[in-house]
């Protein structure tokens, strides 16, 4: 069996390529034009600034490293974390042997300096009387003002060496610098710390705050005020003091401290690491309403979250929302809704601008 090529001219081949482009668009043209998609439909709802309830730690006001001013081998601790302390009180010694060298050291010095510049006052003196009878010459006298001069500076010098090394055994002792709770300790006894690094960390003073997590949707407007709840249901406002400036990377939540409106609670569980309950109200609900759509409404395609408004013709466009709130079955949403507005409340992976919609029965 023999294949026979035919050769197509160029007319033909332009006549295959019109008519494949014409059903192309004939094809594009059905599937926008196709039959309305069967969908069930929704009403959308408006509801009260809703309220949203989390954990929160009661934390001190100020919490501190506190650390030695010179380095040194860690030698013994005297308090253990949970342990108040009042102002003053010895926390932790190091090892002052080393020290104590250095302050011998520094006074031997101190000693040597003294007897030159005690040699140079002599001398100085026994010139200024060969100077006054003529014997020697004014450079001569000079040279020996100068030399008692500078042997009293270094006489100076080596005497704030010796102030500054007593200071140093001094500091060998880390005292508390306020009234408050050890926390944790950083360092163990034998350890080489380094002057300046915090080896045990101290809640000071008597007032207390709550420490919440907040979630990405708070960062930029926190609520002001809320309402914490102690564990034995004790109520108390609280003020909304100060945040982080950045999110966690991990958990996308912000650190927020809410301090005590009036004065500190006398509540048993007002105690650091108590767990609080925080009721605090939605910050999206300060600024415009919030509505209430079924949960399968929300579509997350795309940059963000968005429901789709179904027209009087049937027709859909996307609106885009923030979520405030997830519920079991519904969610509470902030954006361009309107009450009474149908909206698709399912199968929305299937929408696209311009496709019509009727309601699925």
């Amino acid at each position: 069996m023999t294949t026979k090529w035919v050769m197509v001219g160029p007319r033909w081949l332009l006549a295959v390529v019109l008519i494949m482009s014409a059903a192309v668009a004939r094809g594009a043209e059905a599937g926008v034009r196709s039959e309305p998609l069967a969908l069930p439909i929704a009403t959308v709802r408006a509801v009260a600034a809703p309220a949203r309830t989390f954990a929160a730690t009661v934390r001190a006001r100020y919490e501190v490293g506190v650390a030695f001013q010179t380095s040194g081998r860690l030698l013994a601790r005297t308090v253990e974390a949970g342990a108040s302390v009042k102002k003053g009180a010895v926390l932790a010694r190091l090892d002052t042997r080393d020290l104590e060298a250095a302050l011998d050291a520094a006074k031997a010095q101190a000693q040597q300096a003294k007897t030159q510049w005690q040699l140079a006052q002599n001398e100085r003196k026994r010139v200024a009387a060969l100077f006054a009878k003529g014997f020697v010459g004014e450079q001569q006298w000079d040279r020996a003002k100068a030399s008692e001069q500078a042997a009293f500076e270094a006489m100076q010098a080596a005497e704030a060496q010796v102030r500054s090394a007593r200071l140093m055994v001094a500091h060998a002792e880390l005292k508390a610098p306020q009234d408050g709770v050890v926390l944790s300790w950083l360092a163990e006894p034998g350890q080489v710390v380094a002057a300046g690094q915090p080896v045990v960390q101290m809640a000071l003073g008597a007032e207390r705050e709550l420490e919440v997590a907040l979630p990405e949707s708070f960062a930029h407007h926190p609520p002001k005020e809320g309402t914490a709840e102690s564990p034995s249901g004790a109520r108390f406002p609280v003020v909304w003091r100060e945040q982080d400036g950045a999110l966690d990377p991990l958990s996308r939540t912000v650190r927020a401290r809410y301090r005590f409106a009036a004065s500190l609670p006398e509540d048993n569980a007002l105690v650091l690491g108590a767990v609080w309950r925080l009721t605090l109200p939605f910050a999206e609900a300060d600024a415009q309403r919030v509505w209430q759509v079924p949960a399968a409404a929300l579509d997350e395609r795309g940059s963000g979250a968005r429901v789709w408004r179904v027209a009087p013709d049937g027709q859909v466009t996307p609106v885009p929302v923030t979520v405030v709130h997830y519920g079991r079955h519904d969610a509470v949403v902030a954006g361009s809704l309107q009450e009474g507005e149908r909206i698709v409340s399912g199968g929305t992976h299937r929408l696209v601008p311009g496709v019509s919609v009727v309601e699925a029965r």
